[in-house]
Order: structure tokens, then C-alpha cells, then sequence
């Protein structure tokens, strides 16, 4: 049969220089050569013969038949290589190809090899891979005709390409071998296991208002771990006992709430780290049913009746009860001790509110590797679910609204996974509970006007409420109206109400409104149109709220929201992310390990040296807000004629009037050294960590001599003189 008669079907695609094509090509063509007696042409067995005789046997019409076939199955490029000018013999051809291609075999398995041993089982690779990877190789060069002998494949390549961590494996395999390939790819998943749970894991805990969430890194993803009671979050709760020892923490303390109200403690986030007397404070105080006093240098503290007494706690205690419960969660599904933990905090907190959040970390038996800003973390998430769809740089807002605080962020992403933010504005006392307060409100007045009763002091009565309203408020976001319906409220009367989405969003209407402050602070302050915000990013589960949503828009002018992401759990997933890679852990991903967060301060420091009329109108020295951390700032000043002493304090926040900002705490150089005017001269440096804590440090420039100083952010402390004290750090800078 004619090439040009044959059907289509039975021609291969054109072959090129593929060494794997050139196998299938070879096995067709010979068939094809066999069915239509070519056969002894290609191979040499039936040679060109005299002219009577090869017309007897049609040598030459089979010939040119097989030439033909060449011509129709061999690639253009190809033909050029193995078809010369000259060559005219399809036997000649034959055996060109066959050099050819053994060239490239030989220079495919060399490559082969090479790659073979340069297998190693770095520490992100998972095992599988690596197995899969090294079996392939082998069977490639099997295939090449360059099988590797199982001994060496074991002991050269396979074991050869693992960690240290795996000698006990290797020592294993020398006095006793396995019987199989399926029996050591068991034994090496084992043991990758074992070792994944001796290492030292690191958490992520989102510590929130009304949930907090613990997340790990799980060998390719982030895994919310469960708590014990089945739930993805876990109540930020506390309730002790009023006649034993017992104290329940997190969902546990939720679920006994109604019949407990006075000792289970929540909303402490918004306490930490605060004054007794902040308006903040005292607004919440008429709010909630457990009793908050002032005790020592203008601290809240909790008061609760606890195995028969009363007992006062800080906020950082119970915030430290939240943390221990969280990184017990994370021990029961690990299955081993964690220590390591990146805790989130609202990117508005101010120093006080870090510190006190961090040492309630360390309280809590962890290892506080960051304290790092709730949007940033949620921009984290969102930027390993979104960013392989990213060409080029893109402006990102994460508006987070939780369920206490407002944080807007605004960064720049890359693809490459940098991350930077520009500015960041907030809100720390605005969130979901105050909805559910303002819902709960309504509910008291209606009450009182329907039934008469009036139940604003009975803290059961209103906790029933607030537990329905709450649930009111997270259906309204998907339904039109919601009905409460509480039995016996109070004296054996019943309450009902029906709410709408319009009368919910009109309880709450200055509140809504009010949350789009920071938005648009944040745009001002970065100097950037709202079009050039490339994605607005929801997080937080108050962001869920329509209306909410509806003004966020509107500022935006109708740009869609960006919904991608679980808003409750975002911020606890970048904590992961960041947890994971700041412990050098397995990461896999080059997104995960390439990526670089750089934040920024919320709030300006003032530095004011209180003996102002002696430094000729020095002044005070400021940081700013949104300077990119961590930092350091130094300022240097003379000293006048035997000047003996030089007092300074520290505040932090945006009015004009240091009186009015939060107070971080003061100190004084004593017994400075005679001398006359300018030769001591000091150098005082404010530095701001990664955590955005502050820390100050001075030098005297004529000695040389440098100094840590540590202030107490409960109560004042006055480093005096240069000698070494108790609570004083001496650091080289």
C-alpha cells in the first residue's frame, strides 16, 4: 500500500529528536515495514541487487516505498539531520537515524544520573515526593536502557538523600533489610511523621472580644483546629465558681453564663492594657455584669466571688486563662507541648495594650514570638488564596471589623509575596458587641413600655438578651427580619419582638457610619484616590453586616468587595502563615517561604523633656504615625553648666496636648557629672520593635557609657544615676 494511499490513522505524528517518540516510532515503522515486505531493505538483509533481478523482486518500487515513508513520518528538522543531500538509501537513513538517536540516549542518560544524585530530601519536601521523585528517575533510566541495581538505589540515592534526622534509619537498614519497595516507603512515611511530631510547632492565635481562634501550618495549609467541645472558635470567656475552686474557660464559661452572670468575664480585650479612668472604660463599666474597680496605679480590676471570697484579677490574667486554653487546644491536636505562638492584636492598639497582650502570652506558657496587627495577618491569607492571579503590584485595604475593635490597613502586594503596609487607622472600642448593646437597649425600653418591668439592672435578664440579640444580629445579615422570643424574662413574663434588617441598621445607624472614619482616614493620609485601590478586603465577622458593606461600597463607589476569604478565620490563618515561618518550620511554597511583612506604627511617640527652659527651646521629640517598623529615632542635646539631672516623659497617641495622650511612663538621669556647659552631651533613643513595642535607651556621649531604660507601664519608675539597678537593662546598641 502507498504512503499516500494509507489512512491517516496509521501515521504517527512526525517524529523529532525525542528519544521516548523515537521507541514508539521505531516499533510502528517496523510493523509497517513487515505488513508491506521492506523488512530486509531497512535492515540490510536484502541488498541492493542487479537490475534484471531487483525488477524481478520490485526492489526498487519497495524502496522508494519505504524511502517515502521516511519522508511522510520524519519532522522537517529531522530529516535535515538524518536525509543529507546525497543520501538517497533508505537503509542509509535507517542506520542514521539509529546513531542519531543513540547519541541522544547516551547524553539522556547522563542527564538521568546527574539528576539522580542530586535527589536530596531538603525540609520542604514532603517524603512522597521525594520518593516519587527518585522512583521516576530510575524508571526513566530503565527505560534508556540504564537500570540502576536496587542495592544502589537504596543506599546511593534513596538513604544517600536524606537529613541527619533520619540516621536512626539508616543505622536500621544496615543490620536489617526491608523485604520490599512497599515495605520501605512505610517505614520512611513513619518515621517523617514521628519527626513531624517531635518538632516544635508554632500557633497562631487570633485573641478576639468574643472568639478567639488558634491555627497551624499543616505541612501545605493552615488547619483551625478545633476545640473541645467541637467548634472552630472558642468563646473568650471566664467564669470561676462561687462556692469552690472551679474555673471554666472559654466555651464552657459561655454555656453557664445566664445562670452565673456576675463571675464569667468577657470583653476583656477591652480592658487590657487600659486606665481605670479611660472614658472607654468607664462607659463599658455600666455595661457589663461583672464589677470592675481601680486598684494600683489607675489599673482595672475584675472582681469576682470565687470558692466563697472575693478575688480581684487584671485583664492580662484572664486574657492569660484565654491564651492557656488556646495553646491547650493546639497540644490536644498536635499531640505534643507547643510553646511558640504569634498572637494578633487590633493594628490601633497602643503600646500598652502590646505589652500587656504579650505578657499575658508569656503568662499563658508561650513563647510570644510576635505581636502582630489583625489586618496584616488577614492580608497574609488573603494574599496566598489570591496572589498567583497578580500580574503586577496591587493596592489592598482590609477593612477588619470585629467583634470589639476597627482596624483598616492599607498595603501594597506582590505575586512575590511582599507585603508592605503604607497606613494604617482604627477604631479600638467599636465592633459587634456595641451593636448587640444598642439592640439589647431597645429591647429593655420596649420591655419596660409593653410589660412594665424594668429590667436594666437584672444582669441575668439582659444576658438572655444579649445572647438573642446577637443572634438576631448575625441572621439579619442574610435574613429580612428575625423574631426573639424569651420565656419568663422576668416575674414569669414572656418578651417577643420582631426585628428588621431596617430597624436594626437604624439602631445603628451613627455607628455604621462612624466605622467608614478610618476608611477614609486611611486614604487621606496615603494620599491615594479610592481608584487606585486595586481589592477591598472583609474581615472580621461584623463585616458580614450589609449595611456595613453598603457604605463600605459607597465609599468606593461601587467597587465590588472582595469575599474570598472566611472573614472569622482569616486573621487567625496569617498568624499561622507568619507563626510558621518565623520558627524556620516546614513550609512548603515559595510564596510562604519568600514572603516579607513590613508594618507600621498606629500612633505618634512623644518624647518631652520636661526641662524645656534649659535646652534653649529643644522641645519635644516625635515619631509619627504610620512609620514603618521596627525602627529607631535618636536625638542628642547638651548639658548645661553642672547640670545635675535631666527628666523626660513618654506619651503616645494624636492630640496636640501631651497631658491628653496615654502616658507610657517617665524617667530621670540623676548625678550626672559636674561639668561645664556641653561637654556631657546625651543621646537619647526611642526604638520600636517588630511587636510595635517601645523601647528607650540613652548614652552619655562623653563617656561613652549606654544605658537601657525600663519604665514601668503600671506604675512609674525613676532610673537614677548610672549604676546598675534592678529592672535596669544594659544593652550595647
Amino acid at each position: 500500500m502507498a504512503v499516500e494511499n494509507m489512512s491517516p490513522l496509521l501515521v504517527p505524528i512526525k517524529l523529532t529528536s525525542d528519544i521516548y517518540s523515537y521507541q514508539h516510532w521505531k516499533t510502528f515503522s517496523l510493523s509497517h515495514f513487515h505488513h508491506h515486505h521492506i523488512s530486509g531493505i531497512i535492515n540490510g538483509t536484502e541488498p541492493r541487487l542487479g537490475l534484471v533481478q531487483s525488477a524481478l523482486t520490485n526492489w526498487y518500487g519497495r524502496e522508494q516505498q519505504a524511502l517515502k515513508w521516511l519522508k511522510a513520518t520524519l519532522s522537517e528538522s529531522l530529516q535535515q539531520i538524518v536525509m543529507p543531500a546525497g543520501v538517497d538509501s533508505s537503509r542509509q537513513v535507517w542506520l542514521n537515524l539509529e546513531e542519531h538517536f543513540a547519541r541522544l540516549d547516551h547524553a539522556r542518560i547522563y542527564q538521568l544520573k546527574s539528576d539522580l544524585h542530586n535527589v536530596k530530601k531538603d525540609p520542604d519536601m514532603r517524603m512522597t515526593t521525594y520518593l516519587e521523585t527518585i522512583k521516576q528517575l530510575a524508571a526513566d533510566l530503565a527505560a534508556a536502557g540504564a537500570p540502576v541495581d536496587d542495592l544502589d538505589l537504596l543506599h546511593v540515592h534513596i538513604l544517600a538523600g536524606l537529613p541527619e534526622e533520619y540516621n536512626p534509619i539508616r543505622a536500621r537498614m544496615k543490620v536489617s533489610a526491608v523485604s520490599s519497595w512497599d515495605e520501605l516507603d512505610d517505614l520512611l512515611l513513619k518515621e517523617e511523621i514521628h519527626l513531624d511530631e517531635q518538632r516544635e510547632h508554632a500557633i497562631g492565635i487570633d485573641l478576639g472580644t468574643t472568639y478567639s481562634r488558634v491555627a497551624v501550618w499543616q505541612k501545605d495549609h493552615v488547619e483551625v483546629i478545633l476545640n473541645d467541645h467541637g467548634n472552630r472558635k472558642t468563646a473568650s470567656y471566664v467564669a470561676f465558681a462561687e462556692t469552690d475552686e472551679t474555673n471554666l474557660v472559654g466555651d464552657a464559661a459561655f454555656n453557664q453564663v445566664v445562670r452565673n452572670t456576675p463571675n464569667s468575664i468577657f470583653d476583656t480585650k477591652r480592658l487590657i492594657g487600659r486606665r481605670f479612668n479611660d472614658a472607654s472604660i468607664q462607659s463599658d463599666v455600666k455595661d457589663w455584669p461583672f464589677k470592675v474597680v481601680e486598684g494600683p496605679a489607675d489599673r482595672p480590676m475584675i472582681v469576682v466571688t470565687h470558692n466563697g471570697q472575693d478575688k480581684q484579677f487584671s485583664a492580662e490574667e484572664i486574657s492569660a486563662m484565654v491564651l492557656e486554653k488556646m495553646r491547650k487546644i493546639a497540644e490536644t491536636y498536635l499531640g505534643s507541648t507547643v510553646k511558640n505562638a504569634v498572637i494578633t492584636v487590633p493594628a490601633y492598639f497602643n503600646d500598652s495594650q502590646r505589652q500587656a497582650t504579650k505578657e499575658a502570652g508569656v503568662s499563658a506558657g508561650l513563647n510570644v514570638m510576635r505581636i502582630m496587627n489583625e489586618p496584616s495577618a488577614a492580608a497574609i491569607t488573603y494574599g496566598l488564596s489570591k496572589k498567583s492571579g497578580w500580574s503586577s503590584m496591587r493596592n489592598v485595604m482590609i477593612f477588619d471589623l470585629g467583634g470589639g475593635t476597627l482596624d483598616v490597613s492599607l498595603l501594597t502586594m506582590t505575586s512575590s509575596g511582599d507585603f508592605q503596609v503604607k497606613v494604617t487607622a482604627g477604631d479600638t472600642h467599636l465592633g459587634g458587641e456595641d451593636f448587640d448593646n444598642r439592640m439589647v437597649k431597645y429591647c429593655v425600653e420596649e420591655f419596660k413600655r409593653e410589660k412594665k418591668f424594668d429590667v436594666s439592672e437584672d444582669f441575668r435578664a439582659l444576658r438572655r438578651l444579649k445572647n438573642q440579640c446577637k443572634k438576631a444580629k448575625e441572621r439579619l445579615s442574610f435574613e429580612s427580619d428575625f423574631d426573639i422570643e424569651i420565656d419568663c424574662l422576668c416575674e414569669g413574663t414572656d418578651f417577643t419582638i420582631t426585628f428588621t434588617r431596617h430597624k436594626f441598621e437604624q439602631l445603628n445607624e451613627d455607628l455604621f457610619i462612624k466605622c467608614m472614619e478610618p476608611v477614609t482616614k486611611c486614604l487621606t493620609d496615603a494620599n491615594i484616590d479610592t481608584s487606585s485601590v486595586h481589592d477591598i478586603v472583609l474581615s472580621g465577622g461584623s463585616s458580614r453586616i450589609p449595611k456595613v458593606q453598603e457604605l463600605l461600597k459607597e465609599v468606593f463607589k461601587g467597587k465590588e468587595l472582595c469575599r474570598g476569604i472566611n472573614p472569622d478565620e482569616a486573621v487567625a490563618c496569617g498568624a499561622a502563615i507568619q507563626a510558621a515561618v518565623l520558627s524556620g518550620g516546614n513550609v512548603n511554597g515559595k510564596f510562604i517561604q519568600d514572603f516579607t511583612l513590613s508594618d507600621v506604627t498606629p500612633l505618634p511617640f512623644v518624647l518631652e523633656i520636661t526641662d524645656y527652659d534649659r535646652f534653649n527651646g529643644l522641645g519635644n521629640l516625635i515619631i509619627p504615625r504610620n512609620i514603618r517598623i521596627p525602627m529607631m529615632e535618636k536625638v542628642r542635646f547638651p548639658v548645661q553648666d553642672n547640670q545635675p539631672s535631666i527628666n523626660f516623659c513618654i506619651y503616645e497617641g494624636e492630640s496636640s496636648v501631651p497631658k491628653s495622650m496615654n502616658f507610657l511612663g517617665e524617667y530621670s538621669l540623676q548625678e550626672i557629672p559636674a561639668a561645664p556647659k556641653n561637654l556631657p552631651e546625651f543621646e537619647v533613643c526611642l526604638a520600636i520593635d517588630a511587636d510595635g513595642i517601645l523601647s528607650v535607651s540613652t548614652e552619655d556621649k562623653y563617656t561613652g557609657q549606654k544605658k537601657a531604660i525600663s519604665f514601668n507601664r503600671d506604675k512609674l519608675k525613676k532610673i537614677e544615676g548610672f549604676e546598675n539597678q534592678d529592672g535596669v537593662r544594659n544593652d550595647n546598641l
